[in-house]
């Protein structure tokens, strides 16, 4: 993730410099402090986020305890674990207690379609998209994502309610081990 925004920051500085590199440590610890702050603005709990929308379909067409929003990649191993783990959690729990929105972030879409995780779609409480551009998309953008796995959960109010690191924290949420 780090390496990600270095490139990004780098790749700026170069466009506004004009020279490879040369942007200096307090741009770098500037734009730093105000990604980090906009993102604990974003993602604090109460935080409503209603005017966050998945291509056709909005937050607010989701009706149930808890929205997990799941953005992944075909390819990333440690998706891979949390998958199996998210496909526990809907067979687990209907529609009334979570609702699961997967944002695949690939470059290549036919990878997700070909992919076992989308087979699951039929699932009423499920929701699978494709973004379009993968970490450039608008909704990776949207979200400030910037790496696979992340995780968003949301409460039936589609309030911030926590930013699950792993499966364990996963499992802690939805009351199995």
């Amino acid at each position: 993730m780090m390496y990600r925004i270095l490139i990004i920051l780098i790749a700026f500085c170069s466009s506004v410099s004009g020279q490879s590199g040369d942007c200096g440590a307090d741009f770098l610890q500037k734009e730093m402090e105000s990604r980090k702050t906009l993102f604990s603005q974003m993602y604090r709990p109460g935080n409503l986020m209603e005017n966050y929308n998945f291509g056709n379909v909005h937050l607010y067409d989701f009706k149930s305890e808890h929205t997990l929003v799941f953005f992944w990649k075909t390819d990333c191993p440690f998706c891979k674990k949390l998958l199996a783990e998210i496909r526990l959690i809907l067979q687990k729990n209907d529609s009334t207690k979570v609702q699961v929105i997967g944002v695949c972030l690939d470059e290549d879409k036919s990878n997700w379609e070909k992919h076992e995780f989308v087979a699951l779609n039929t699932s009423p409480n499920l929701l699978n998209i494709y973004a379009d551009k993968g970490y450039f998309s608008d909704i990776a953008i949207q979200y400030h994502i910037y790496a696979t796995p992340s995780m968003i959960i949301l409460d039936d109010k589609h309030q911030f309610q926590k930013l699950p690191k792993n499966q364990d924290e996963l499992r802690k949420m939805f009351g199995y081990n």
